[in-house]
């Protein structure tokens, strides 16, 4: 129990556990804290909530899939799974921001960045050395009296990369990829709008070509119902052949119209529901707007859509955040200038005793290793983010000025629509009707001929026909100005859609909406959310 050496034992063990604590506290000292930079700007694209929630490894949470409001009360009908589901413009959009194929992969280059930023903020990876030197050849021994040599040593050594912690590489590092997250969101939110903007786009068309094949459908009726009473007075013998065959001319062209016009219903159905095809009853969708929607808007001056599109916008913001990131690279670039910097500490074991008759030793060193920046001190990775800088900022100047463009012509356009909509609704309320019914009226009294009366009727179509276009032109406008603005919905999302009083089933075309009812622009809409724990 009298062990002289023990005293000295303990300081060894000491000096033992002294590297490790030399690592530690460099460690602790070296290592930045954590990026934490200001929340980005908030993103709009009215009051759509894009993003979905997302798990912590990266992936989309599996969710049931989307049902658009009012799909059960539709399926209640004689036939159920076939009867159309009535859904306004705001309903549509959401469903379609919730699945669309091209806005989930937008998604994912934001996962992406998110990924890349996991990376950026891990610390890097020490290495471990093992070494056996000193060592005698074979067949020759080392011998404390006669051959004495080496001693042989065993080195167990821990190697640190210390550059990136002491020269700030790691925090630029840091800063550039949450940044990068931040502009891949703007992105993001960017790309869904411009599918939104298209679905909006694919709704309307099936407005203006379903009121369009209404009327359509209504003229072929008149045109049938006239031959039929112009055959009658021909078999009496009091209309002329010639009428009759004109009339069914007329009525025959008239058919003809109907049935290009009950295409192009086909056809917008379809492209409507292509975007909604991942939606439960997106194949059975029929465009449906509420009064709301279909109301003139109040728009706001065109100075004040100016302002808020700089604000809103996702392209612009998208642009602002890219010359962020850039001018965050560069930063990073700048500390990347800096020399590598390896810092190692190790153990050794040397076993004296065989080859030089000591008792064997334990010890410890420590070093630094570092790279001499005489050539390479990152110019050319320098000189490209400088460029990069540059060119983010003269890209923001040109999203800026193509934003302002576009808004000054989706404001033109609207009011342009507007104005249209308005006197092509009197004019077919009023003058193109009460025309053709006098007409048809002085017809049955001998006054006018059938050419007069089948030219009253093709006019009285031709201004319902401009009339239901323009009336889903207004709307398409209305929502392409708030797409230029940066919004899109123009309310909050209902609960549960009200189903209309008319049945779908048979559509008939929408009446002009009042001028005294209206609608305002949106110019403000809570933001969608952008970062996830």
């Amino acid at each position: 129990m009298n062990d002289p050496h023990l005293p000295a034992r303990r300081r060894l063990r000491r000096h033992r556990l002294l590297p490790l604590g030399v690592l530690g506290a460099l460690l602790a000292a070296c290592t930045p804290e954590q990026h934490v930079g200001a929340p980005p700007p908030a993103l709009f694209v009215g009051d759509l909530p894009l993003q979905p929630m997302l798990a912590d490894d990266g992936e989309a949470l599996a969710t049931a899939r989307p049902k658009l409001p009012g799909a059960s009360a539709a399926d209640t009908s004689a036939n159920p799974g076939a009867a159309p589901i009535p859904v306004g413009l705001d309903a549509a959009l959401r469903a379609v921001a919730a699945t669309h194929p091209r806005i989930r992969a937008a998604l994912e280059d934001v996962m992406q960045a998110r990924g890349d930023s996991v990376t950026a903020k891990l610390l890097p990876n020490p290495s471990l050395g093992a070494s056996y030197s000193l060592a005698p050849f074979p067949g020759a021994k080392f011998d404390a009296t006669s051959r004495q040599g080496g001693p042989p040593q065993i080195d167990l050594g821990l190697g640190f990369a210390l550059d990136a912690l002491l020269f700030g590489k790691r925090s630029a590092a840091i800063a550039a990829a949450e940044l990068a997250v931040d502009a891949e969101l703007a992105r993001y939110a960017a790309a869904a709008t411009d599918v939104l903007v298209a679905a909006s786009d694919a709704y309307c068309a099936v407005l203006r070509a379903r009121d369009v094949h209404a009327f359509d459908q209504q003229a072929v009726a008149s045109a049938q119902a006239l031959v039929g009473a112009l055959a009658a007075g021909n078999a009496a013998g009091t209309v002329a052949r010639p009428e009759v065959d004109r009339a069914r001319t007329a009525a025959a062209l008239a058919q003809r119209d109907a049935a290009a016009s009950g295409a192009a219903l086909l056809a917008a159905r379809a492209h409507f529901r292509a975007f909604l095809a991942g939606v439960d009853g997106g194949e059975r969708a029929e465009p449906w707007p509420s009064d709301d929607e279909r109301a003139t808007a109040i728009v706001p001056a065109l100075a004040e859509l100016l302002a808020g599109a700089e604000v809103r916008r996702p392209d612009v913001e998208a642009a602002r955040r890219e010359l962020t990131q850039a001018r965050q690279a560069l930063g990073r670039e700048v500390a990347n200038a800096w020399p590598w910097l390896r810092g190692n500490v190790g153990v050794a074991r040397q076993r004296q005793r065989t080859a030089i008759g000591f008792p064997d030793a334990d010890s410890w060193g420590a070093g630094l290793e570092f790279a001499l920046p005489l050539f390479d001190r990152n110019q050319g990775n320098i000189l490209r983010a400088q460029s990069a800088v540059r060119q983010a900022q003269l890209r923001l100047e040109s999203v800026r000025a193509d934003a302002a463009a576009a808004v000054a012509a989706a404001h033109a356009e609207h009011d342009a629509a507007c104005a249209a909509d308005a006197l092509l609704a009197e004019v077919a309320r009023g003058p193109a009707e009460a025309a053709r019914t006098a007409i048809e009226a002085e017809f049955a009294a001998g006054n006018r001929t059938l050419l007069e009366v089948l030219d009253a009727r093709a006019a009285c179509r031709d201004v319902a026909r401009s009339a239901a276009a323009a009336s889903a032109e207004r709307l398409r406008t209305h929502r392409r100005l708030a797409a230029a603005c940066g919004g899109l919905a123009a309310g909050p999302a209902p609960d549960e859609a009200v189903a209309p009083a008319a049945s779908p089933a048979t559509p008939a075309p929408a009446a002009p909406p009042s001028a005294a009812s209206s609608t305002t622009t949106p110019t403000s809409a809570p933001a969608s959310p952008e970062r996830q724990p």
